[in-house]
């Protein structure tokens, strides 16, 4: 990663500028060569008022309560460029388990960024109590991602043929869970 990159947890204050990320992810995939990595296959402005409420509050939310989110951004030269979202979900007996997006502009790609940004999200979830998984899902044919999570103890927990239909193909989705309880025993020991 470079000296100029800095990971660090967003607030209500960098809403805009995570709107404007996500936007542009969202629009980049599945164009011109890129692979899909968006299951939206394009962005829905109506969306944003959605996301604006829902992201500045739900950083606020204690980690245990239905609904909190942890997003960290990546920047790169003071702009926003990539970012890791840990959430849970709305019923108080899933608490135990969070669920892991994340996503980078093609020019933060293939740079290391990607796997810094999960380590800092499950070291950060591994230092709630309360957590005890980690969930995501990513592409079938996205093997570079699968062997990147694959490495930080992730594990194939599912395989959904045809879960998504992105652009008029069918995209398999694959989902992985990280058991932190066993990631807390072997990296507390190291």
């Amino acid at each position: 990663m470079s000296d100029d990159a800095l990971i660090r947890l967003l607030t209500p204050t960098d809403t805009e500028e995570f709107l404007r990320l996500g936007k542009r992810i969202t629009l980049d995939s599945g164009q011109n060569g890129s692979p899909i990595h968006s299951a939206r296959e394009e962005w829905d402005p109506a969306m944003e008022d959605r996301i604006r409420t829902r992201s500045g509050s739900q950083w606020l939310l204690p980690v245990g309560q239905p609904n909190w989110q942890r997003s960290f951004g990546l920047f790169v030269k003071g702009s926003l460029c990539g970012d890791v979202s840990l959430r849970a979900g709305e019923l108080e007996t899933e608490q135990h388990r969070a669920l892991l997006s994340i996503g980078l502009v093609p020019e933060a790609r293939c740079q290391g960024h990607g796997r810094r940004m999960m380590e800092i999200a499950i070291e950060w979830a591994a230092n709630q109590p309360s957590l005890a998984w980690i969930a995501l899902g990513v592409f079938a044919g996205n093997h570079a991602a699968q062997a990147l999570y694959q490495k930080l103890g992730f594990v194939e927990h599912g395989h959904i043929p045809d879960r998504f239909r992105i652009h008029g193909q069918s995209v398999d989705d694959v989902d992985m869970l990280l058991d932190l309880d066993t990631w807390r025993q072997t990296h507390r020991n190291d």
